[in-house]
């Protein structure tokens, strides 16, 4: 009955989706034939050849372009690119811009980017790099003659900012540093006055305030705002203003809306519709749900209701193609598994997933912590005092000024919570795994200034190593000053971590509780195959097994 239930939530949520992405009428698909080539010594376009051919969204993994990868034996938790490539990469198509378009703000939009993407139209270079690993690209064009042109996208994989590469952002564990541009590829065509960007701020109250940020050339128009139950398409509230500034905020009672938990994940859909003179110039529109997440001492509330957190860790597990899936479905077959063995939550360990992701939580009722791309600890800032964690560069962590890190990380911070703060699984945020060589008191002050923009969540400086007193939460295995809370070896089922947990000052998240030793299964290595990566070092156990004569001994998981 349960699994029944939720199900049909799903289509009908899945649905009201569908019905509004009909209405977005100024796009172009760019997905497709590309022409690429490869500029391993930064050469340059003018030295391009473009012979080379491939499919975007997608990467030069994908292509088969790049060299074996090394074997990985001695390098604990990395797996093996089967094409590897790290450098520029650039990649050309020609596009179309429709005469309806004459006069419009032309930007280009790419979903996921690694690292550094720029863009030159008709042999022109156009604008500023864009270097989000968590967030799409944007890039502005301005106005663009209708007919064809000639689009080039210049991406860069290489360290861009010296992060290390440890973190699950950018690193070679998983997710590999590929190259390509991988989820939803779009051209996008804007009036001059037109909508920038929404936030809703839910209140206990079930009212709800919607921002409204627009263009200068927008003051003066009319905004409509409709409150939908994505539930059943019914249109809940609604209300009009006149643009009065670049931000306008618009408060809606919604009296009888359903509050959303992972016991009922409802949703429900701002519709924004910017008019001048009665003609419907933009429309936006964003799922959220009236949820309050909060902290009482060191207990969790969602909705006033104290929760208990039951999750995994996600380190961008994604075998097949190296990069996480911006497919809304993969996501949702991903939590199905969540709900099956009774979990609600969700870590994403130093990196922050797609947006695929965040609707399949919303959805299904899973608590989402999501993480900035750093990982920057002790043994990294320094060289080989553990050498399989040894980093590139050595950086020296968060609030310390160190060359780029700390201006790319307060902007990635704000690009994430941007992208996609309005979603209600989205309940946690931190700012990386292991921050042990940050100046905390500076992180701290980060995390006051964000909460005083945007309190829709609670926030942590680091998992683990700090607790500032700016932090909502910690999730760790060590609760500074009080001690560990994993791997406590035991036997008999009658104990807990209570004597550690009870002392904390704020919730504990439990992390890495189980890290066990297992015979391993050799058809996992059958699940390699057709994809990017290689499991060398299984390779290399099985291959041990076989010659020890234990290959068949095997136990199920």
């Amino acid at each position: 009955m349960k699994t029944t239930i939720v199900l049909a939530l799903l289509h009908v949520t899945l649905g009201t989706q569908a019905l509004f992405a009909v209405l977005e009428v100024n796009t172009n698909d760019l997905s497709g034939n590309w022409s690429y080539s490869p500029d391993p010594e930064d050469l340059g376009l003018e030295k391009m050849q473009f012979a080379r051919t491939l499919r975007l969204p997608g990467t030069t993994d994908e292509a088969g372009y790049g060299e074996p990868g090394p074997e990985t034996l001695d390098r604990l938790g990395v797996l093996t690119r089967r094409h590897e490539y790290l450098g520029v990469v650039w990649y050309r198509r020609e596009i179309q811009i429709p005469e309806h378009w004459a006069g419009k703000v032309v930007e280009l939009f790419l979903e996921r980017v690694l690292w550094q993407s720029d863009i030159w139209i008709d042999g022109r270079k156009i604008g500023e790099a864009q270097d989000s690993l968590c967030t799409p690209h944007l890039h502005r064009m301005g106005e663009l003659a209708p007919g064809r042109h000639q689009l080039i996208i210049r991406i860069d994989n290489r360290m861009i900012h010296p992060i290390g590469n440890k973190n699950h952002a950018y690193g070679e564990q998983t997710q590999t540093r590929w190259n390509g541009i991988v989820g939803r590829i779009q051209l996008r065509a804007l009036h001059q006055g037109h909508i920038e960007r929404l936030r809703l701020f839910p209140s206990d109250e079930l009212e709800a305030v919607v921002e409204i940020h627009v263009s200068p050339a927008a003051h003066g128009d009319q905004v409509r705002v409709s409150i939908i139950d994505s539930h059943n398409n019914a249109v809940v509230a609604h209300a009009s203003r006149t643009i009065a500034s670049p931000s306008q905020k618009i408060k809606i009672a919604c009296p009888h809306a359903v509050h959303w938990s992972e016991f009922s994940p409802r949703t429900y859909i701002a519709k924004v519709e910017l008019l001048k003179e009665d003609e419907v110039i933009d429309l936006r529109q964003c799922r959220f749900g009236f949820r309050q997440v909060e902290r009482a001492g060191n207990r969790l509330f969602v909705n006033k209701i104290p929760i208990f957190l039951r999750g995994n860790v996600d380190c961008v597990h994604f075998l097949k193609t190296g990069y996480p899936s911006p497919n809304l479905n993969d996501w949702l077959e991903i939590f199905k598994k969540y709900k099956a063995y009774n979990l609600n939550h969700v870590r994403f360990h130093s990196w922050c997933p797609p947006e695929a992701a965040f609707e399949a939580a919303d959805a299904m009722g899973i608590y989402i912590q999501a993480e900035g791309p750093i990982w920057i600890d002790h043994w990294m800032a320094q060289p080989n005092p553990r050498p399989e964690m040894d980093t590139e560069g050595h950086p020296q962590g968060l609030g310390r000024n160190d060359r780029t890190i700390d201006s790319f990380a307060r902007a990635e911070f704000q690009r994430i919570l941007a992208a996609y703060g309005n979603h209600p699984s989205f309940i946690l945020f931190c700012f990386g795994n292991e921050l042990g060589t940050s100046n905390f008191q500076v992180t701290g002050e980060w995390i006051a200034r964000l909460k005083e923009d945007d309190p829709r969540r609670l926030y942590a400086a680091s998992t683990a190593r700090t607790i500032t007193p700016s932090c909502d939460y910690n999730a760790t295995h060590a609760i500074p000053g009080i001690g560990g809370c994993r791997q406590h070896l035991q036997f008999g089922t009658d104990w807990d971590y209570e004597n550690i947990y009870s002392k904390a000052s704020v919730p504990i998240i439990a992390h890495e509780v189980g890290q066990w030793p297992i015979y391993p299964q050799w058809s996992i290595l059958d699940k390699f195959a057709g994809g990017v990566l290689r499991n060398t070092r299984l390779e290399k156990m099985a291959r041990e097994a076989a010659a020890n004569g234990v290959y068949a001994d095997q136990t199920a998981f």
